[in-house]
């Protein structure tokens, strides 16, 4: 499905029965509307899931870049000349800065008639969820995080990260086909992603990623990263809402994250996937689906 609020164009689909509580699905740096296709197959008969392409991802982009044509060609061919000794392009998107996106996926569940959600989210899509529930708490009743920051506190840090981002960005705006695919296969050799590289569907993982934009996805990791995005740790004792944070136990990084958040969450639930890593719901969907339905459920009961 596709639509339209201001600025943005954006695809999205939408599984299950309508009138059974909603579901919303983000995902993370990279992905598409698809990441959580099997969680959602197993969770439809029980909510109405909602999955949308955030914006520079998928099928999702803005009017400005139709206008100017850069979407009607390749994914690739407008980031050719900029490898030909062309100056870089201007990476800071104001569309795709957290308040931003934040706005347009309210407006979207709005248009969607959506007056309450269950919010999962991971990574960048995690720090979008936690974003939303903290600044829109009316429209959700809980919260699940996979490998989820709530930011940066230190200005060493954050300029750690900006530098860092920026170096990336840049590399990956001006990328042809071959470097693109070259920057993937440097993206997935992160410690983190050491697990994910050895499942038998990695490469499957590779292709889909291979058909963004990579200008645009640029534009979204260094206007969106971390160290641009204020610390949210000061706002997790706000949430009054239940939160599971998911993260696999061999992300030491993010296991001892999830552990500091669970700390100062009123109502945290902490889930550790055995043998897996950075991202549970592709590396182990069945152990990551269990996991939510285990909660979901929960708190049905409880509530």
């Amino acid at each position: 499905m596709k639509g339209q609020i201001g600025k943005y164009c954006f695809a999205y689909q939408l599984e299950g029965d309508p009138s059974q509580p909603a579901m919303l699905f983000l995902h993370g740096f990279m992905g598409d509307r698809q990441e959580f296709d099997q969680q959602i197959r197993a969770l439809s008969p029980y909510f109405y899931c909602i999955a949308i392409d955030l914006p520079a991802h998928g099928d999702s982009y803005l009017l400005s870049e139709l206008l100017i044509g850069s979407h009607s060609i390749s994914n690739h061919e407008s980031q050719r000349s900029h490898g030909q000794g062309e100056s870089a392009p201007i990476l800071l998107e104001p569309c795709y800065t957290m308040p931003a996106i934040a706005h347009l996926l309210i407006e979207f569940l709005e248009l969607l008639s959506i007056q309450r959600c269950t919010l999962v989210g991971y990574s960048m899509g995690g720090r979008i969820a936690l974003y939303l529930a903290i600044n829109f708490p009316q429209y959700f009743d809980r919260l699940i995080l996979e490998s989820t920051s709530a930011g940066l506190t230190t200005p060493s840090a954050r300029g750690d990260r900006l530098v860092q981002d920026l170096l990336i960005a840049s590399k990956l705006a001006a990328a042809t086909p071959t470097q693109f695919q070259e920057f993937l296969d440097d993206w997935y050799r992160q410690p983190i992603f050491a697990n994910l590289r050895l499942h038998p569907h990695f490469t499957d993982l590779g292709d889909r990623r291979f058909k963004q934009k990579p200008l645009a996805l640029a534009k979204c990791l260094y206007t969106l990263s971390v160290a641009r995005q204020r610390s949210l740790w000061q706002d997790l004792p706000t949430l009054k809402i239940p939160v599971l944070l998911i993260t696999g136990d061999l992300d030491l990084k993010f296991v001892q994250v999830h552990q500091q958040m669970a700390r100062l969450l009123p109502f945290a639930h902490l889930a550790f996937a055995p043998r897996c890593g950075h991202n549970v719901h592709f590396e182990q969907p069945q152990t990551f689906t269990a996991i939510v339905q285990n909660f979901v459920f929960l708190q049905n009961k409880v509530c």
